[in-house]
């Protein structure tokens, strides 16, 4: 099952199998391909988020201007806008290979002077779980 899992300000989690996170990358490729304006998933719901606060039930991925921003909405929806260049680079930090072990993750955060990622962007870390 795919969680989204949030605890403000500033610690945010998607896990999932690898297959699971491949299909949020596939997801967003094919977003970028057409004419659409969003990308919008449902995740997991119904289990208890520890060790973080609260449940995220959705993402919704947007194609915009300017640097790739991550913010949480309402504490219901994971919500990431960029241009389709950072977008893409996004989708590659979710591509985990087939045999990636369990608790194998990534952190996707600003840091000064970052290319393509605004400094008021969540962290990320991305898990296989």
């Amino acid at each position: 099952m795919l969680r989204i899992r949030y605890t403000s300000p500033l610690d945010l989690d998607i896990s999932g199998s690898a297959g699971e996170l491949r299909g949020i990358a596939e997801g967003i490729l094919a977003f970028l391909g057409s004419n659409r304006t969003g990308f919008a998933l449902v995740a997991g719901a119904g289990y208890d988020p520890s060790p973080y606060r609260i449940a995220i039930s959705g993402l919704l991925v947007v194609k915009g201007g300017g640097r790739l921003a991550l913010t949480v909405e309402a504490e219901s929806l994971l919500r990431i806008i960029g241009a389709p260049g950072s977008l893409e680079i996004l989708a590659d930090w979710f591509l985990f290979d087939e045999a990636a072990e369990p608790k194998e993750h990534r952190h996707f955060e600003y840091y000064e002077e970052h290319p393509f990622l605004a400094p008021y962007s969540l962290p990320l870390v991305i898990c296989v779980d």
